[in-house]
């Protein structure tokens, strides 16, 4: 045919006359098959005998866009290479439009002015189920996808549907190839109108020639496929303008871990993270889904269970899957507050975990009713603004969109005078921001997991102890053994902006490991490393060489921080928890409350102020988030921290340090 080149697939080729000759015809042997619809070419290609074989599911394959378009002739087929190496047999097709037009590189296989490509594909693929008896799947991914769904919707229960990224109304998808699609489709579209008059001219023109550009009409309307899975890439900005919005038309239910039942019994859509962006599922994981679905009775529904112990489990990210916020919507806290100097905002929602579900803050920032600073949409709900003399922020306007990109109601605040605090220290001060919050203080940085017999070292262990580090899964722990490798902590001390330095001494607990005349704090996470630390030396706390070495990195500390205000948290830990039982190990608790006398009798008089605290509240929480420990405290404990810090920092009250 006509600007084909069929040799390129080295099989043998059938011409067909009609759809009616090819439906009616003989058997369907492997090749491509060249089916002429008013002298246009439609050309299937059929591998592995699938009918001879009298398959029960045959999968049918759509490609999406064609790159390098002006190098290579039509036809073009998707998914041969896959069924090759699977070992399954498949039919592809190959868009007539982009055969039609040598510049077009994807046209959703959506029709040509000279073919009607969704009604006579629809007839063909009704007829080969038919015929077959069997069900097709219909397999793409991106533009192809969107193929897999029109498709499948329009076969109902003769189909499934496998797809991955595919998008669901391609007038949403990149401006510049829906024009150059448009330019050849509807010649008389103003191409030169802005996006949103385009797309909703090119609409009515597609409605009025009844040619699709969108799946939600079809999947509004019930017409869905027997089976679908839906693999979305979290990361993907199809998330907001195409999976969202046909979870929205079909009805959907979560399931969590990123999983969503589509409202048919049979359908799946999962929200995985496989890479960054519009980046296709691996093809190991397209063919582990192609090969359950050949099965008539697998429901896509049993992905999650099996994936747990696949080679496909660490895709499944939680933390990263896109989160609806529906009714009820979680409760918007937003903090605005400036210390004269820098404005402080802080953004969270009830019972969502900071920084997962996609959910991003924006924020207005007013002096009067002049707007003086925006922070865009960010996963971050934290934002500093230095502010400009002669316009002191007075109101901040905060925005939230969920996962999906719908906007939840703007919540509008006044700003407050507010004290920042820097925590270095462990979590028994980091809990008392969150589990006994106060509105008039403000988190400035918290550092953990490190002595400050490391912290300040001024000898720096060998790089090589920093290649262990990728055996830590979580970011926050990485990060925290590497500030302590790195000596970050006197960087991140005189860089950050704090009304006053809140030390505790409970990371003190751990050894410190020489490393080549270099400390290495011990911690839990350090260890979790695989670091070798039986090949070095180790410091036990409250020793003489420990205490020594605590004593300099104290010295340094106050160095750093030179005269703002430093407040120690004279915590002790807990013998008994809140039932009146003692805790396991008595004679480790009594050796560590020994080390932190020493080391408080050693602050007297360097530091601005102690937290002091009465023996009823240093006692250990049996239900504490953390578990029961001698150093994760009752409640009341917390709220003695933060009402006696709110207290101590008041500009009143504290001294600067001579």
């Amino acid at each position: 045919m006509p600007g084909h080149d069929y040799r390129a697939w080295n099989c043998p080729q059938r011409v067909w006359n009609s759809i009616d000759e090819f439906l009616t015809g003989d058997k369907w042997l492997d090749g491509i098959h060249t089916i002429l619809t008013d002298g246009v070419p439609l050309d299937l290609l059929i591998h592995g005998a699938p009918f001879v074989a009298g398959m029960r599911v045959i999968p049918v394959f759509f490609s999406g866009a064609v790159t390098d378009r002006a190098n290579k002739q039509s036809p073009f087929f998707s998914g041969l290479g896959l069924a090759r190496t699977e070992g399954f047999p498949a039919i592809c097709v190959a868009d007539p439009a982009i055969s039609l037009e040598p510049d077009l590189g994807l046209a959703w296989y959506s029709g040509h002015p000279r073919h009607p490509t969704p009604e006579l594909l629809v007839r063909v693929l009704r007829g080969i189920a038919d015929r077959a008896r069997c069900e097709l799947l219909l397999v793409g991914g991106s533009g192809g996808g969107f193929a897999a769904l029109y498709y499948g919707q329009a076969l109902g229960p003769s189909a499934s549907v496998l797809v991955w990224n595919p998008q669901t109304d391609f007038l949403e998808y990149e401006e510049s190839a829906t024009r150059k699609y448009l330019g050849v489709l509807l010649p008389e579209v103003d191409l030169a109108a802005d996006g949103a008059a385009f797309r909703n001219e090119a609409a009515e023109l597609l409605r009025v020639r009844g040619q699709p550009h969108s799946v939600l009409p079809t999947a509004t309307a019930g017409m869905r496929p027997r089976r679908l899975l839906y693999l979305q890439n979290a990361s993907d900005w199809h998330v907001s303008r195409h999976a969202a919005p046909f979870l929205e038309a079909v009805g959907s239910s979560e399931l969590g871990r990123g999983f969503h039942r589509t409202g048919a019994d049979g359908g799946l859509l999962w929200f995985g993270n496989w890479g960054s962006g519009h980046e296709p599922a691996p093809r190991e994981l397209i063919a582990f889904a192609v090969k359950a679905l050949l099965d008539p009775s697998w429901s896509p529904t049993e992905l999650p269970g099996e994936l747990a112990t696949s080679p496909f489990a660490d895709f499944v990210d939680p933390a990263s899957a896109p989160r609806a916020l529906r009714e009820p919507v979680p409760e918007l806290r937003v903090l605005a507050q400036s210390d004269g100097k820098a404005l402080r905002v802080k953004a969270s929602l009830d019972d969502v975990e900071s920084g997962t579900g996609q959910i991003t803050f924006a924020f207005y920032v007013y002096s009067g009713h002049e707007r003086i600073a925006v922070r865009w949409y960010k996963s971050a709900g934290s934002y500093i603004h230095d502010e400009i003399s002669g316009k002191s922020a007075t109101r901040v306007l905060a925005f939230v969109r969920d996962g999906f990109g719908r906007q939840l109601p703007v919540r509008e605040i006044p700003v407050v005078p507010g004290k920042s605090i820097y925590v270095l220290g462990s979590c028994v001060s980091r809990d008392a921001f969150e589990l006994a919050r106060r509105d008039d203080l403000f988190l400035a940085g918290y550092l953990a997991r490190s002595s400050l017999a490391s912290a300040f070292d001024t000898a720096r262990p060998p790089a090589a102890v920093a290649e262990f580090l990728g055996k830590l899964s979580s970011t926050w722990q990485r990060r925290m053994v590497e500030n302590d490798l790195h000596r970050r902590a006197v960087r991140l001390l005189s860089e950050a902006r704090f009304d006053g330095l809140l030390l505790d001494l409970i990371d003190e607990r751990f050894s410190l490991l020489e490393v080549e005349g270099a400390l290495v704090t011990a911690s839990v996470e350090f260890r979790k490393t695989h670091y070798p630390v039986d090949q070095h030396r180790l410091v036990p706390p409250g020793s003489a060489e420990h205490l020594k070495a605590w004593e300099k990195g104290v010295d340094r500390l106050l160095t750093v921080v030179r005269l703002r205000p430093v407040i120690v948290n004279r915590v002790f830990w807990a013998t008994r928890d809140d039932h009146g039982n003692f805790l396991a190990d008595q004679e480790k608790i009594g050796r560590h409350n020994e080390m932190l006398a020493k080391m408080y009798v050693y602050l007297e008089g360097q530091v601005t102020a102690f937290i002091n605290y009465p023996d009823d509240l240093l006692v250990a929480d049996s239900k504490h988030k953390w578990g029961v420990s001698p150093f994760h405290y009752i409640g009341l404990m917390y709220e003695h921290t933060t009402s006696e810090l709110h207290r101590l920092v008041q500009s009143d009250f504290l001294p600067d340090r001579s």
